[in-house]
């Protein structure tokens, strides 16, 4: 396990972490607040990443010296509250794997297959993940790993040539910023951060896997240059495309985007298909990292007999949790909960880094 264990696999999770669903739904809920103005929240998600990467070494160098929790929530808050919010994070990683697939058979039942019942499409999709979870934490970083070169590089591919029917004067502002606009909108930058309640659960791994806390910081800060470039690239291509306010009236604008290129070519015919398919292995591998970071939690709380017997009650949580039919109401729960433990991540990092800012300054004032 150590020798696959590498910086660059902490990479590459730490990226599909951060990354999510890549459906960039978030699009155009900005783009109907600000328009072209979307840059100014941009740029403040991009600082807030940045700092959380910097109170991610920090928080690193602290776990450096040997743990044996769970998640960082140990670290910060010790076993008794740790181990009340470890379990209630867990419950959210359900409730993200649950909306997650529900999305997932939405787009697949929209796209390619509208004739088959939701039912069997999420069914479809959990197949993955109930066997990466039966196959263990080797089994997950190696199918992580596996297709992540192949879906970016074609899913960059599949983006660049949407820039054919681009007009970059979109891009300039064309309306005036609103204070109250811009308040709100920066407010929702934390919605391009639920990675980081992930994080919590797989820097711990790796660090007591033998990754260093300077290799850690260094892996995780390319991974977080690396999701900011490619959303900064998506955000590009909307308002190039389509335009502020066209954007802003489409629920998945890059799909409708890579849906209206036209080539010639059997294969190219489709290259929505295409296209679709690598969202679809980013929606997976959300889900095979949700539901992992569940079932790390509860075995760890729980203690069963018999490993088999979690994963067949994780799945049925998740299955529980799809069972409504209800989008709107579970989207609304992962909102709430995931803004939360986003708060709570930010404010111990951030206390965290204070607290070790103090007793420096205390240690030089004393010698």
């Amino acid at each position: 396990m150590k020798q696959q264990v590498n910086p660059l696999v902490f990479s590459i999770i730490s990226f599909e972490c951060l990354f999510g669903t890549g459906t960039m739904e978030w699009i155009p809920v900005w783009l109907r607040g600000l328009h072209t103005n979307v840059w100014i929240s941009f740029a403040a998600y991009a600082l807030l990443s940045t700092a959380f990467a910097y109170l991610v070494l920090r928080s690193a160098q602290r776990l450096s010296g040997g743990f044996s929790g769970c998640t960082m929530l140990d670290l910060y808050l010790g076993k008794r509250v740790g181990g009340v919010l470890n379990l209630c994070l867990a419950g959210a990683f359900i409730v993200c794997s649950a909306r997650t697939l529900s999305l997932c058979a939405w787009l697949m039942h929209y796209a390619a297959l509208p004739y088959t019942p939701g039912i069997a499409l999420i069914l479809l999709c959990l197949l993955t993940p109930v066997q990466l979870l039966h196959g263990g934490m080797d089994a997950l970083f190696r199918f992580q790993t596996a297709l992540y070169w192949p879906t970016l590089i074609l899913a960059l591919l599949l983006l660049c040539v949407s820039f054919k029917d681009a007009d970059f004067a979109n891009l300039l502002p064309v309306t005036a910023s609103v204070h109250a606009s811009v308040m709100q909108v920066i407010s929702r930058t934390l919605d391009l951060l639920p990675g980081i309640t992930l994080i919590m659960v797989y820097l711990p791994v790796f660090i007591q896997l033998g990754i260093t806390s300077r290799q850690s910081f260094i892996n995780y800060l390319w991974a977080s240059a690396g999701v900011i470039a490619l959303n900064m690239l998506n955000l590009v291509i909307v308002l190039s495309v389509l335009g502020p306010f066209e954007g802003a009236s489409l629920q998945w604008p890059i799909l409708e985007i890579v849906r209206i290129q036209k080539m010639t070519g059997p294969l190219l015919e489709r290259l929505d298909l295409i296209f679709f398919l690598t969202v679809i292995i980013c929606m997976i591998s959300a889900v095979n990292l949700s539901m992992y970071g569940a079932y790390r939690i509860f075995v760890h709380y729980v203690h069963p007999r018999s490993l088999h017997t979690m994963v067949w009650a994780i799945v049925a949580l998740v299955l529980f949790a799809v069972i409504p039919d209800d989008f709107d109401s579970l989207d609304r729960v992962y909102a709430y909960v995931f803004r939360f433990f986003e708060f709570v991540t930010f404010g111990l990092l951030l206390a965290i880094w204070l607290r070790g800012r103090v007793h420096t300054r205390n240690g030089r004032d004393t010698a």
